[in-house]
């Protein structure tokens, strides 16, 4: 009857075979996260397989300060005009302003020049 019971194959199965109330006690213990027992695998085993796999972190990085110092964004929006296929208005402003930055540079050089060599003539 008891012992019948306990033998005799079950034809409905009802329940979750694989649920929770299976993994009770010292054997859910050894279980890790996804229910696959590790009681059989080393620490060190485990520490190499997760340093391999981006899973491991060190207890340094724990306490490390992951966020940002800066306000700035991480990559500048470059202007319209530069772009693959810019619109001519676009391509006209920042050319514009490409000659502007070249000809404060030649202007700059020019009065360097003048201030040195114009002050000091050959003999």
């Amino acid at each position: 009857t008891e012992l019948d019971r306990k033998t005799r194959r079950r034809t409905e199965f009802d329940f979750d075979l694989w649920g929770e109330e299976n993994n009770q006690g010292a054997e859910a213990e050894n279980k890790g996260k996804k229910g696959i027992d590790n009681s059989w695998i080393e620490k060190e085993t485990k520490v190499h397989t997760d340093t391999w796999t981006s899973k491991h972190r060190p207890k340094e990085g724990l306490k490390r300060n992951q966020k940002s110092k800066t306000l700035l964004p991480a990559v500048e929006v470059p202007h319209p005009g530069q772009s693959y296929n810019p619109a001519l208005a676009d391509h006209q402003d920042i050319l514009w302003k490409a000659a502007m930055v070249e000809i404060d540079k030649e202007k700059e050089q020019l009065r360097i020049e003048r201030l040195t060599t114009g002050m000091f003539p050959k003999k």
